[in-house]
């Protein structure tokens, strides 16, 4: 017997089907995923275009072309690597040969490791030293240093990236009496299946307490349901979800106020609740447990930095 789906004709269902597929494959990555993606086909889209060649589907030499020439162009190879992803991802949905898999491209980009290194620029960590001496610049009678001060307390002590600050709702966010705070992240970068994590926040003390900053904002901010971080007027109204990158900017204009030197981003509260733990010897597997890693490989290469003036191995030899 013919199955309904089989008489029918296949253009009736094209619309509902590819709409539903839409859906899901918008699901399969992180928004900032979807973005890097966007902007890195765009990218290369240009460039086929003035070279005359076709960007998709491309051929590996025209890719191996594009790389050579952005690695001349002064772009890293992370990022040469995430734009080959973008030009890998749109291949594979239109279903056509992908051009990045090609042992051209491949060697291109060893020999672009290879004479331009692969050292990327890391953000300095705000250590929890340095958190506190942020602190102490923050005028906390005003709405905005209330919300700067959580922010910056909750983030570092849930090791947070800047979307994950961005993204949480106050119903992510629970009371324990007595404990302290519980959060869960819903979906993270180490959790794209959204199986759920939960960070427990402990008490802290005096000013620094990121348990007592929340609740203060909170309150003061009326926030009842909803995003639990959002931007503040100048006129101290409550505004809406403030962004990753409002957040990453933030986090610039509160270490350049406290007179801090460095390259500080949106990931430095995550880096540097990494360090501050390390040097506090909590044991690996406790940070792992707090920053969601599932290997020790991050942790370690996090902490390198820090590690390297202690016992080290020259120390004492001349």
């Amino acid at each position: 017997m013919t199955s309904a789906i089989q008489t029918r004709n296949s253009s009736e269902l094209a619309p509902a089907v590819l709409a539903d597929v839409a859906d899901d494959l918008k699901a399969a990555r992180s928004e900032n995923t979807r973005r890097a993606y966007r902007q890195g086909f765009r990218i290369w889209s240009d460039w086929a275009q003035a070279a005359g060649v076709d960007p998709i589907p491309a051929t590996p030499e025209s890719v191996a072309g594009f790389i050579s020439n952005q690695a001349r162009a002064g772009r890293k190879p992370a990022t040469l690597n995430q734009r080959l992803c973008a030009i890998s991802s749109a291949h594979k949905l239109a279903g056509v040969p992908d051009p990045t898999q090609n042992e051209l491209v491949r060697e291109t980009l060893k020999g672009i490791r290879r004479k331009y290194g692969v050292k990327q620029d890391r953000k300095k960590a705000l250590d929890n030293m340095d958190l506190i001496k942020v602190l102490a610049h923050i005028d906390r009678d005003t709405l905005k240093g209330k919300r700067d001060a959580a922010l910056l307390l909750l983030g570092f002590s849930a090791a947070l990236r800047r979307s994950e600050i961005a993204a949480l709702d106050v119903a992510d966010i629970e009371l324990r009496s007595g404990k302290g705070l519980v959060v869960t992240l819903a979906k993270s970068k180490t959790d794209q299946e959204g199986e759920g994590a939960e960070k427990a926040i402990p008490l802290g003390r005096g000013d620094s307490c990121p348990v007592r900053a929340y609740m203060q904002w909170i309150h003061a901010a009326g926030i009842e349901s909803g995003q639990a971080f959002r931007s503040v007027t100048k006129g101290g109204a409550v505004g809406k979800a403030i962004s990753g990158a409002a957040i990453a900017q933030l986090i610039k204009r509160l270490t350049k106020q406290a007179g801090l030197e460095g390259n500080y981003s949106g990931h430095s509260l995550r880096v540097g609740f990494v360090t501050s733990a390390a040097a506090a010897d909590k044991s690996t597997a406790k940070i792992m447990e707090q920053t969601g890693h599932k290997t020790p490989a991050m942790i370690s290469l996090y902490t390198r930095s820090n590690d390297a003036w202690e016992d080290n191995a020259a120390g004492g030899l001349l």
